[in-house]
């Protein structure tokens, strides 16, 4: 268990640890309040019984002795005022270390999601090709919650128990060894049973659930982004099931995890009220004992057990729930650790710079093929695509266009050879740099719930938007008709729009960014062939824009270009002129 917390406080920052320090101060307090608590209780209820003189336990002849000492006069008021005095302070630092405790489990929670998302999204695009985003939402949201709330909250209950009850019984200790050691045995073996007897099904059901998780988003996120389809061939039922099933799945996991726990505390219960009954009996019928001789020792023991028992049930829990959960810190401690890693470097790293570029671009024996498909990529590659160029590449699906295109892109890094701009070799210290000189425009791309102004701009700060950018790249990208209407909400994912309004959207964005090089990946294939024309043109007379990459199937497309690139099985071989283009394509 230790080892485990060990581990997670790897994950953790230092602020965060101070932290969890500063609160088991508080909960030593809490502790020593609860023992001064009950011993005095005892006092009291000796005082109201008239036995103060018949106690025999030398403890608590020493308390009294003391106690008179500071309250010779008016003792059962003064022992009063502190007994309600100890208690409501004790139950106040209880609840200031609920409130703190929670506080900091927020904290940590935002910490670790934040770390996640940022590392995440600075991941190469090779990562998220092989990595599901349900995988990676239910990572950022669900594996972070589950790793705080039922497993770091748990540790911190576990620690301020186990102080509790071992403070506690260090005074049952000094007043009876003997009731001291039968209790700790008693208890520690009625919950060390329970906990190795729920083990296997706590931990199955946790693994059950971070199981579940992804596929519980997948659920909801595969079904509502591919409504159309699921009307059209009536796939409704086959949804509603598939989430139906992991959420009632998921539900009863919950349900034993909760259930199990709770089982001992409401048994131990049971046995501690019997067990004091019979004492109380035997006391009195079978030793002769009267009440008022054995009030104190029973309302000390009595507060010590109403105080111990739901420490040691939190103890338990949170062995437990810590189990039960483990799978979700399992599931993203190395990502935890390369996040933190990775936050605390990047700190100070500049993202303002920008990759000179004035000659041309050069990829330099180049090859890359895929790790899990080395027949797929592309080989030996030699491009030259000069600053101010217009370049045409061409090539049947398969080929390795894509693969080429995400190269120059900067999505992924090469096998050998290099990509050079002008004489620097792009790698990953400064491929940021060099792709704020890029502009792309893919095939199918994302527009996200908003207006048209803020899907152009791209996530820009509303105040930091020009509209006079944006009126323009309206324009260049012919979407004359939302000039004046830039605040329509375009729906999620573009809803509202048709499919070459999104297209447009699109080429709006890239031309909005105003990169020296934009890049067209059969950019407009849902466009007719004279709003086509258009675009291209206002894109070939935009100031800042000065080097163009055209990838299409339209002959028509190219022939603005100069040069031309054919790929074929990952080969690729240059052409100078259209009309030797075409006699290649079309063999």
């Amino acid at each position: 268990m230790f080892s485990l917390f060990s581990r997670v406080i790897v994950c953790l920052d230092k602020s965060s640890i101070i932290k969890i320090i500063k609160l088991q101060f508080v909960t030593l307090l809490i502790g020593i309040l609860n023992v001064v608590s009950a011993l005095l209780i005892a006092q009291f209820v000796l005082l109201i019984s008239g036995s103060e003189n018949n106690i025999e336990n030398p403890f608590f002849q020493s308390v009294s002795f003391f106690l008179n000492i500071f309250y010779p006069n008016n003792l059962l008021l003064y022992v009063s005022i502190t007994v309600v005095s100890f208690y409501v302070l004790t139950i106040m630092l209880t609840l200031v270390l609920t409130y703190f405790n929670l506080r900091w489990i927020q904290d940590i929670l935002v910490f670790f999601q934040k770390n996640l998302f940022n590392y995440y999204l600075e991941k190469k695009w090779l990562f998220h090709a092989d990595n599901s985003s349900k995988d990676i939402i239910s990572k950022i949201h669900t594996n972070t919650e589950r790793l705080s709330g039922q497993v770091l909250l748990p540790f911190l209950d576990l620690f301020s128990s186990l102080i509790i009850s071992i403070i506690i019984l260090l005074a049952v200790l000094i007043v009876d060894l003997r009731v001291a050691l039968i209790s700790f045995i008693i208890f520690s073996s009625f919950y060390v049973f329970f906990f190795f007897f729920f083990k296997k099904k706590l931990r199955k059901s946790g693994d059950e659930i971070t199981r579940i998780y992804p596929l519980y988003f997948k659920a909801i996120f595969d079904a509502f982004t591919s409504i159309k389809d699921v009307i059209l061939y009536d796939k409704k039922n086959y949804f509603k099931n598939f989430f139906s099933n992991n959420l009632t799945r998921f539900r009863e996991m919950t349900v034993i995890q909760a259930y199990l726990s709770q089982i001992p505390r409401n048994l131990i219960e049971a046995i501690f009220f019997t067990f004091l009954i019979f004492v109380v009996f035997i006391a009195i019928k079978y030793f002769n004992y009267k009440f008022s001789e054995i009030s104190a020792l029973i309302a000390f023991y009595g507060v010590c057990a109403i105080k111990i028992i739901p420490a040691f049930q939190k103890i338990f829990k949170s062995v437990t729930s810590i189990n039960s959960n483990l799978s979700a810190f399992e599931n993203i401690e190395k990502d935890l650790v390369k996040a933190k890693k990775f936050e605390l470097k990047n700190k100070n790293d500049q993202i303002n710079k920008k990759l000179n570029f004035n000659k041309s671009i050069r990829l330099e024996n180049l090859s890359f093929s895929y790790p899990t498909n080395k027949q797929a990529g592309i080989f030996d590659v030699n491009i030259e695509i000069p600053f101010g160029s217009k370049v045409g590449i061409v090539g049947k699906t398969g080929s390795g266009k894509s693969t080429l295109l995400d190269i120059i892109l900067g999505f992924i890094s090469p096998d050998k050879g290099n990509i050079k701009v002008d004489d620097t070799i792009v790698n990953e210290h400064n491929v940021k740099y060099w792709q704020k000189n890029l502009s792309y425009v893919p095939q199918n791309f994302y527009i996200y719930e908003g207006d048209i102004a803020s899907n152009v701009a791209f996530s820009a700060d509303e105040k930091l938007i020009s509209k006079e950018k944006i009126k323009s790249s309206l324009i260049s990208s012919e979407l004359k008709e939302f000039i004046g209407n830039e605040n329509m909400n375009v729906g999620e994912n573009g809803k509202k729009l048709s499919g070459g309004q999104k297209q447009r959207i699109g080429i709006a964005r890239a031309i909005y960014r105003d990169s020296e090089i934009i890049i067209l990946d059969e950019a407009t294939n849902a466009l007719d062939s004279i709003t086509e024309k258009n675009i291209l043109n206002n894109i070939e007379s935009h100031e800042t824009i000065k080097t163009i990459l055209i990838v299409s199937h339209r002959f028509e497309t190219l022939k603005m270009c100069d040069k031309f690139y054919f790929i074929e099985n990952g080969k690729v071989e240059k052409f100078e002129n259209f009309e030797d283009l075409m006699t290649k394509y079309k063999k």
